[in-house]
């Protein structure tokens, strides 16, 4: 929230409408779960307060992605324009969460310990593929992202006791898939545009990592946080 008022004021400060301003707030407080999480990985630290901590934000940013996306319709207009469909869509983000905490729970357990019971470690890694190809193919199928069905896949699947012996399977691609996500993301880059206005891009791009910085050390620090846990939190979220 204090990230997002943060970006809206400096939307305004720079003629840009409120909507707008929101608008920016809603992309800027988003980090990279990614990559903090492979820094944390790297160095063993997510066992750390500074991990735990980082780990707690980065969900909460992706669970916060869907009632962003369902208010980006309404931010591009005015009330008047509210189409009552959006709320159809938010019951269908809902049923699809309360589904997934339910398979978290009592379905996939139940399948996984059926199919570990064959001792087949190819039938196993079949059997993740295609309950994270499901999933994510379900939320697609009911207006939601592909993404989002594929991170509920995740936090379902690590909810498991077999956890572990599916992230084996899925370490050796980790890194590839990554590496193709950032790619593609980079190739939407307008180069010519960041070449013609390269001062206003470097200075906006140093002021969101100095907010978010300075907005994220303060929280933690709030939280009760030693200094030194809540600049390397702060860090790391910007």
């Amino acid at each position: 929230l204090l990230t997002i008022a943060a970006a809206t004021a400096i939307a305004l400060l720079l003629g840009q409408t409120l909507n707008n301003g929101i608008f920016f707030g809603f992309l800027l407080t988003l980090s990279s779960t990614a990559i903090v999480l492979q820094h944390f990985q790297q160095k063993g630290q997510m066992d750390s307060p500074q991990g735990h901590i980082c780990l707690a934000i980065l969900i909460y940013q992706d669970l916060l992605v869907v009632p962003m996306v369902l208010l980006v319709p309404i931010l591009a207009g005015d009330m008047q324009s509210f189409d009552p469909r959006m709320l159809l869509s938010a019951a269908i983000a809902l049923a699809v969460i309360g589904g997934g905490f339910f398979a978290a729970r009592k379905l996939v357990p139940f399948v996984l310990a059926s199919v570990v019971r064959t001792r087949s470690r190819e039938l196993f890694n079949i059997t993740v593929l295609a309950i994270c190809l499901a999933i994510a193919l379900l939320t697609s199928s009911m207006g939601l992202s592909l993404a989002l069905g594929a991170f509920m896949a995740g936090i379902i699947l690590a909810e498991s006791d077999y956890s572990q012996n599916a992230m084996e399977g899925v370490i050796p691609f980790k890194d590839i898939f990554t590496s193709l996500f950032f790619i593609s993301v980079g190739m939407l880059l307008n180069t010519q545009y960041a070449i013609e206005h390269i001062g206003l891009v470097l200075s906006l791009a140093g002021l969101i990592v100095v907010i978010k910085t300075v907005v994220t050390t303060g929280v933690t620090k709030i939280l009760g946080y030693p200094w030194r846990v809540a600049i390397i939190v702060g860090i790391a979220i910007s």
